[in-house]
């Protein structure tokens, strides 16, 4: 899948054995992990324990300080849908391996067969219409969308030109910047689910879209969970 255009197209979450057989409303959001499995445990768990029906995780799992083996075993076994991030691409392709705390697919080749299988899109059918998960701004895992971006700047990238053009998705989610925020644009709310880095203001989410609340929940440094509510904004 390539190019602008294509968001018609995109694989749906939930179409495979043991899927939920109707559109779900507490969605679990779990930001860049970048081998974070000590926080990556404690979202899974508190998710599970708010009663989220599907976990969803937003890429770059791979580059951090923690154990990436882990990681990926946790996210199997959670059953975390999971898509492709920018890390993904360069761990795979062994570019970029100058940067800080990253893994090399010759020392986790199990992870290099977990990571290449991941999608760069996928779609999910939730109570409130279509919701499409990626990782930066659609099918570009490298553009920069954040809770300053004026709307006119945004109507510059192509994929959100794309993804506001298919007019067919309610919520939008994503992550890359590390920056959590629940941001309304004309047709469709974007919520970014953050990180679980531990040098980047951890955090996880939980969509409650029943009550039309996002819930941010924050790793603190003694790993305690903070918390608070922001309103989902869904346009009519």
């Amino acid at each position: 899948m390539s190019g602008v255009g294509r968001y018609d197209e995109v694989p749906k979450i939930g179409s495979g054995p043991g899927a939920p057989e109707r559109p779900i409303s507490r969605i679990g959001l779990i930001g860049d992990v970048h081998a974070e499995d000590e926080n990556l445990a404690i979202a899974i768990a508190r998710l599970r324990e708010e009663g989220a029906e599907r976990l969803i995780c937003v890429g770059d799992v791979a580059d951090g300080m923690g154990d990436l083996d882990r990681t990926i075993a946790l996210l199997e076994e959670a059953g975390v849908v999971t898509i492709a991030g920018n890390h993904e691409r360069w761990f795979l392709s062994g570019t970029m391996r100058d940067l800080r705390s990253v893994q090399h697919k010759e020392a986790h080749p199990e992870a290099a067969r977990a990571l290449g299988s991941l999608p760069p899109l996928l779609e999910l059918s939730t109570t409130r219409g279509p919701l499409l998960v990626c990782h930066a701004v659609g099918l570009d895992d490298m553009t920069v969308l954040d809770d300053r971006t004026l709307i006119e700047m945004a109507r510059w990238m192509p994929e959100f030109v794309a993804i506001e053009a298919a007019g067919r998705f309610r919520i939008v989610v994503a992550g890359h910047t590390h920056r959590f925020f629940v941001r309304r644009f004309p047709g469709f709310v974007w919520i970014n689910a953050g990180t679980l880095k531990r040098d980047d203001d951890p955090c996880f989410v939980l969509v409650d879209l029943d009550e039309g609340v996002v819930h941010h929940f924050m790793i603190d440094v003694d790993q305690s969970v903070l918390h608070r509510a922001v309103a989902l904004d869904l346009p009519d």
